[in-house]
């Protein structure tokens, strides 16, 4: 069994808080795409309102908008959980490097990453509200 010192613990830490940012960027392409998604399938429906059932197409609108509703919430829940873990993980980097910390100077206490988890919460609650608005526009246009 191999002894793990402190060179290997910080690289492993370090390891870890690379991983994590890359499984953040994996998620949130994940969020862009769905989102993405089920606005073409949004905007297909409405193309596809001429000589049907309105009612079919406002419900399969509806439902439509409420997975994408549903689908915002969960994965924004998820990718601030991912950034809590990174942070917990920076927090392993910190401690490991000691007393004098290379990567945590001074100069380098603006880094923007303790605030980017608050960007997705406004942005869940921007898209909500759009697709609320979306939903709107769609049984009115839909109506008629």
């Amino acid at each position: 069994m191999s002894v793990v010192n402190k060179d290997k613990a910080f690289e492993r830490a370090v390891d870890l808080v690379i991983n994590q940012d890359r499984s953040i960027h994996s998620w949130t392409g994940r969020y862009v795409a769905v989102q993405t998604s089920l606005v073409v399938a949004e905007t297909g429906l409405l193309a596809w309102k001429a000589g049907t059932d309105e009612w079919a197409i406002m419900v399969l609108g509806i439902l439509v908008a409420a997975a994408a509703v549903i689908f915002l919430h969960l994965m924004t829940v998820l990718i601030c959980r991912e950034h809590r873990w990174q942070g917990l993980y920076v927090e392993w980097v910190k401690a490991i490097e000691g007393q004098e910390p290379f990567l945590w100077k001074q100069e380098y206490k603006k880094i923007p990453g303790p605030n980017i988890a608050k960007v997705f919460w406004w942005m869940r609650i921007f898209l909500t509200v759009g697709w609320f608005v979306f939903i709107g526009v769609f049984v009115f246009v839909a109506a008629m």
